[in-house]
């Protein structure tokens, strides 16, 4: 998993994901947690939506 930025153009962030160790939602959202306060703008896929939403 990536975090991209297009202003950059560059991966500023990345973060290993093996299948069936962990969650990719997980990974996802600890991704996520590390650019809390920041002013971002994520892009996912559908496999990210959830009923709960991930504050």
């Amino acid at each position: 998993m990536s975090v991209f930025s297009h202003q950059r153009g560059v991966v500023v962030q990345m973060q290993a994901f093996a299948n069936k160790q962990v969650s990719e939602v997980a990974v996802v959202q600890q991704l996520i947690s590390e650019f809390t306060g920041q002013s971002v703008m994520f892009t996912l896929d559908a496999l990210h939506c959830q009923k709960k939403q991930y504050r």
